[in-house]
Parts: C-alpha cells; structure tokens; sequence
C-alpha cells in the first residue's frame, strides 16, 4: 500500500494535491485543465474546471496500481458537492464538529454528500485495480449566497448559517444520486459547446446539480434509501437504451430486444426509465416520435401522413389522437401555423 500526506489550506489545493500526490498547485490560465494522477494506469479523465472566483468543479477517473492511503489535514473554504459514482474505496473524516464523522466502505458509489468543516482531519483509501469516479463542485459560502442575491432561507438551518457566513461549524448530508442528477453531470462531462458557450453550459448545470441537493435537503426523509436506487452502471445501461430508442423512432426494437442490447432485464429497464424520464421506455419512445413530428410539421416538410409514417406511425388516427393528448393541438394545427 502507498501512503501519503496532503496538507493543505484552501479547497483547490487539496483536491490538486489529492490528484497530483502533494504537488504545489499550478498556476493555469485556463479556465479548465487536465491533471495527471501521480498513480494511476489511466490519467486523462482528472480534470479541474475553474468557472469564477470561489467556484470551481472537479473530476477525478483513476484506476490506482496499488492501494493508497492518503491522510489529510486540510482548511476547507468552500462547500463541497460530491457525487461517487464508481469504484471502491474508504472515507473517514473527522470535520470541525468532531460529532459529524462519517466510514464509508464500499458504500460510496450511487451516493453523494454536501459537506462543510473549515478544518478537515481524517484518511482516505482507494482500492487498487479499482477505477474510482468521483465529480465534485467547490463553491464559497458567498458565491452561493450571491446566486440568491443575498438572501438563503432553504435547507436545514446549520446550511443556512453557512451560507450566510454566520456559521463557521461542520455540516454533512448524505443522500442517494438521483436520475436527474446523473443526467446533469453526464451532461457536463459530454458538453457539446466550445468557448464562453461552454463555460456558460457548464456554468448552469453546476448549478441545476446544487438545486437538486439543496431540494434534496428540503424533503422529508430524503436521507432514506429509495425503494430502488439508481447506480451509475445502471444509468449507463438506460442511457444507452434512450440512445438506442431516439436513432431509430420509426422502428424500435421490442421492449425484450432493447433490454437484452443493454444488459439488464425489461422490469429494470422500466423502473430505470421512470427515474430517469419519468415514463416506461416506450413512454419515453412516444415522446421522441411526437417530438420528431412537431419538428416535421413546423419545417414545411412534410405533411400529416407522410409525418405519422416517418416517425413510426401505422395508424393516421392513432397518430392524430396521440399527438393531441401531448401537444393539445391537432397535427393539421400545427402545420397551419408555419402559413
């Protein structure tokens, strides 16, 4: 097992050092760059994203060589976001209220945490052979407090005094990883933009991700284990399923076929859509081809018929009452309306 020690005095250089084995932090001019693991077999995936003072994202996709175990003492300055979403490992830190301690052992992944301590002591320990996954947003208590112009009065109250700067104690809340914040993060590492629009993109989706959790506080027995809680293996199966569905709307592959393609089973595959989207598989099917032949009609392209086969459509009635249950317009509407 290797050992090492990381002393540190701001949140940026903690997690620098967590990545780069105790290097001094790098000045970049970046806003966004890429740190080699000091011990790893896989080094492209470690990632520091620097959106504004006092708000800052992280990723850290490393496959360790041998087990390390990392001892810490640090001075935190941000709120932290976490989300575990692969690989096995150990945390076990004591915060500034020595009665906030928490041991996780092969239970991080599928979780995340909100937590806070101006001083951090404790150790941890990643499994070699293991890839660990773990993405992160650092944000100040002021920032925070100036995306509410001002004034926070969400979550529980100890968060609130943070926020506000009056309360300068530990706090943690851990919680399972929602669909809708797997989607998000997923969203941020597969940005399509360049430029200011990414900053922009990646910018707003931290921010719906800090939405979820502050939401996720606020809901009585949020901190209960869902009935069926979504891991990042199966998100990856129904992401892959959506994809499968939406590149081919007019013909599908039945609901058995589309799970076998993904590796799970046609219940799984169901109670991973209603996370996710909020429908069973061919709920989300319905609403991609309905999507597809608004856009049809609205182009000038194509009329009725001609949509309703295009987007897998056999019935021209069925297709008609379809789309007026979920546009509440008929489809020769929607037509006229490019006129």
């Amino acid at each position: 097992m290797l050992k090492i020690k990381i002393l540190t005095k701001s949140s940026e250089e903690f997690i620098w050092a967590f990545i780069s084995g105790s290097k001094p932090l790098r000045n970049e001019h970046a806003f966004e760059f890429q740190v080699k693991y000091f011990h790893g077999r896989y080094n492209d995936r470690n990632w520091i994203c620097r959106l504004k003072p006092g708000l800052f994202l992280t990723l850290l996709d490393v496959t360790p060589r041998s087990d390390v175990n990392t001892t810490v003492e640090s001075r935190e300055d941000c709120l932290r976001f976490v989300f575990f979403l692969s690989g096995k490992g150990r945390v076990n830190y004591d915060l500034i209220d020595q009665r906030i301690k928490r041991d996780f052992a092969d239970g991080l992944v599928g979780h995340s945490y909100v937590a806070f301590s101006p001083e951090v002591v404790g150790t941890t320990q990643t499994i070699a052979k293991n890839r660990f996954l773990m993405f992160s947003i650092h944000i100040s208590p002021a920032r925070l407090l100036d995306y509410f112009n001002g004034r926070f009065d969400l979550g529980p109250y100890e968060f609130r005094d943070i926020v506000a700067g009056s309360n300068q104690t530990g706090f943690f809340h851990t919680a399972r990883i929602s669909g809708q914040m797997f989607a998000a993060i997923d969203q941020i590492l597969n940005c399509p933009y360049s430029g200011s629009m990414r900053r922009l993109f990646i910018e707003g989706k931290a921010m719906e991700l800090i939405t979820y959790k502050i939401d996720q506080m606020i809901q009585t027995g949020s901190t209960k284990p869902e009935a069926f809680p979504l891991k990042f293996d199966e998100y990856e199966r129904i992401k892959k399923a959506a994809q499968i569905l939406a590149g081919t709307p007019e013909a599908p592959p039945g609901l058995f076929d589309l799970a076998k393609a993904v590796g799970t089973t046609h219940t799984q595959l169901n109670i991973g859509f209603k996370k996710m989207y909020g429908t069973t598989a061919f709920g989300y099917l319905r609403q991609i081809r309905l999507e597809k032949a608004k856009h049809l009609l609205e182009s000038g392209r194509s009329n009725v018929t001609l949509t309703a086969y295009e987007v897998g459509y056999n019935s021209i009635p069925s297709f008609s009452k379809a789309f007026s249950n979920y546009f509440g317009i008929n489809p020769a509407a929607c037509m006229k309306k490019t006129y």
